[in-house]
């Protein structure tokens, strides 16, 4: 028996639009308005994945404004704790105009979009049933694996789904 493997980019949650989020602010103070920054990222999050629960997002009190300067936020997404890097460049010194966009900081999985991809390539019939474990969402590494079964009558078949890398890339591999 042979294995098959497919490469398949799929819309993962946070990899296809964080790494384009973006906005501006004008500084009057020197520090970022951590408030501000914790509601942009959750509407953000919320409005590009409906149907998910985001159940809050904090950022550090204190971060002076600095052209390229970074810190981290977390979010909390269906009980899952995830780190977006937010980035800082000076638009405009006339004004202290400045722009900011956030990415997750290591690939953020929801699940049931793998699950989809595996219905679509792996299964034969409509009665099939994928199981990709119950955590909706995951944050992994690259490298790091996601196991789904394929139940189809009696007969049991894993499909791997394989982090590729940092933008959240899946390899599927199905052993048979």
């Amino acid at each position: 028996m042979g294995r098959r493997v497919t490469t398949v980019m799929l819309l993962l949650l946070g990899v296809a639009f964080m790494a384009g989020c973006s906005g501006s602010v004008y500084v009057r103070d020197p520090t970022v308005d951590a408030a501000k920054m914790q509601d942009d990222i959750a509407k953000q999050l919320q409005a590009d994945n409906p149907d998910l629960r985001v159940e809050g997002v904090t950022c550090p009190e204190g971060v002076e404004h600095a052209d390229g300067a970074s810190f981290q936020c977390t979010a909390e997404l269906e009980g899952v704790k995830a780190q977006f890097t937010v980035t800082m460049r000076l638009k405009d010194p006339s004004t202290g105009e400045f722009d900011y966009s956030w990415k997750p900081a290591k690939p953020i999985i929801d699940v049931d979009k793998i699950v989809q991809e595996v219905e679509q390539q792996y299964t034969q019939s409509p009665n099939a049933k994928v199981d990709c474990g119950t955590a909706p969402v995951r944050v992994v590494d690259a490298g790091d694996t996601i196991d789904c079964t394929i139940s189809e009558g009696r007969e049991r078949t894993v499909v791997h789904a394989v982090v590729e890398d940092a933008e959240g890339t899946i390899r599927f591999e199905q052993q048979g």
